[in-house]
């Protein structure tokens, strides 16, 4: 993988604040390669390339997000989708992991510092996949 600007981020999210907050965070943590959707429709319409990750708010307006999840497992199966959201309900994280959610962050206060934590996993293992392959290649 190389470089975390390598790494190909879709952001969808509705709150325009939020999604600033997002989009400056993940460039002041050298995740710059990110794409930003203010709607689950705008999303769905440009998700030709498969993104390394999506980060997926669930009240989206016209769609929710489980819907929204829903279609990129269509699409692309294998995709690694984070939600985040300010669902404090249980059932809403539940059906998110169930339908493939890999992780659910609410919007607390504490969300930024779990995010990073998420992303820095995720690029560590992407990073170490990658060399194992390149290793594997040579021997």
């Amino acid at each position: 993988m190389g470089s975390k600007s390598n790494l190909q981020i879709y952001i969808v999210e509705d709150d325009k604040m939020y999604l600033r907050l997002l989009s400056h965070n993940l460039n002041a943590w050298g995740y710059t390669n990110h794409k930003t959707f203010a709607s689950g429709e705008s999303f769905l319409l440009a998700i030709e390339k498969k993104p390394d990750m999506v980060l997926l708010d669930h009240q989206l307006g016209m769609m929710c997000g489980i819907e929204v999840l829903n279609n990129i497992r269509m699409i692309h199966p294998n995709a690694h989708v984070v939600f985040l959201s300010g669902q404090e309900e249980v059932s809403v994280a539940s059906e998110a992991i169930k339908n493939g959610a890999k992780e659910y962050i609410e919007k607390n206060a504490d969300a930024m510092i779990l995010l990073r934590q998420h992303l820095d996993e995720y690029y560590m293992h992407c990073d170490k996949s990658v060399l194992y392959r390149i290793r594997a290649w040579f021997s």
